[in-house]
This record gives structure tokens, sequence and C-alpha cells, in this order.
């Protein structure tokens, strides 16, 4: 499979250890979603080259695993379930990392609970990070909710699709 290349973020990896998959029961079945890892033929005259300022997902994270999540987003400045502690029209309260939300939209994700903070995924063209748990940021039918700190949706909610994340 070629991997989709990456704009670098001078981040680099970590190792924060493994994602566990466990199960919770629902009565939800999954929306599969076309995945938007590209399948293709070693060496296609029209395969994507990196230029200098790009790396694979191999390069940025070799230990990396594709995953298949369900997609959300949040949006803290709105108020209601999107925030914790909004006050006089503004969200006021910091991700569960204890990191101001707003230093991090478009690049945090809320995650289950069994993976750490900091835990890497590559999905959309960039890295984002674990930064924030969720009340319903579990997983269903072994597929874990993934919510995105957004400014906009990249897709339906509730879609399923695949992703690079860190093992």
């Amino acid at each position: 499979m070629e991997r989709v290349p990456f704009r670098d973020s001078g981040g680099g990896g970590r190792d924060t250890g493994s994602v566990d998959e466990q199960d919770i029961e629902s009565d939800v079945e999954p929306t599969v979603e076309p995945t938007p890892i590209v399948e293709s033929d070693e060496g296609r005259a029209d395969d994507p080259e990196p230029t200098d300022n790009q790396l694979t997902v191999d390069e940025i994270c070799p230990h990396c695993k594709t995953i298949s999540i369900r997609y959300s987003y949040y949006q803290p400045w709105k108020g209601g379930p999107n925030c914790a502690r909004f006050v006089n029209g503004e969200c006021i309260s910091n991700m569960a990392s204890g990191r101001p939300w707003k230093s991090y939209v478009d690049k945090a994700i809320a995650c289950p609970r069994s993976w750490p903070f900091g835990t890497k995924l590559y999905a959309f063209g960039q890295e984002w990070t674990c930064l924030d748990r969720g009340g319903a940021i579990n997983y269903v039918n072994g597929v874990p909710w993934i919510d995105f700190l957004a400014s906009n949706p990249h897709m339906a909610f509730g879609s399923v699709f695949e992703v690079e994340a860190e093992q």
C-alpha cells in the first residue's frame, strides 16, 4: 500500500505505548465510508512524489499501523456539549490534558482513555495529537470514536475510515 505524503510538522513521533482495542457493546452498526488511503501499484507514473517539505507516513511514523476510526468533531467556541465551562459566550475550559484548546484547533483529537495523551494519528493530510477525552469517546464494535477539534468538519458524523496511528 502506498502512503500518502504529509507535511513535516517538525514534531517527530514518540513511542507512547499500544492502543487497546476494547469492545463496548452497541446496537449501532458502523457506517463504512471510502478510505482516504490510496491503494496503488508501485512505480505508477501518476504517484505523487514527496517534495523537500513532505514526508511519507512511513518516514514520519515508521511504527504506525492502519486502524479504522469513527469520525466526530467538536468546536468548543460554540458551547453546549463542545465545552465543559462556557461563560459569557466563551469556552474557558482546557482540554483533558490541561492544554488550552485555542492553541490546538485543527491539531488535536479527543481519544479513548486507553490511548495515552500524545498519541499521534495521521488523517486528512496531517498529524493530529491525542490531547483530550470525552464522555462518548469510546469503542463501538471494536472501532474507536475519535473527536477532531476541527474548525470545519472533514466528513459526515459517524463515518468509519482508515487512518495511520501510533502503536
